[in-house]
């Protein structure tokens, strides 16, 4: 599994370049924009949440 800079070289060794562009889809740039209307804690709170919840599919699967 090569890093970024790995997949770079050697694109660029075989004599191509490789041009990147990040785009944001309507929903995501929705949902950030949630995020970020909520106070600080509030995004806190919720990430505290997620790893839990992630934390407990994680015992289940190893169970």
């Amino acid at each position: 599994m090569p890093d970024f800079d790995t997949v770079v070289k050697a694109i660029e060794a075989c004599g191509f370049d490789l041009h990147v562009e990040l785009r944001s889809v309507d929903h995501d740039t929705v949902l950030v924009r949630r995020e970020l209307a909520k106070r600080p804690a509030e995004r806190l709170a919720g990430l505290v949440e997620a790893v839990s919840a992630f934390d407990a599919m994680s015992v289940a699967a190893h169970d």
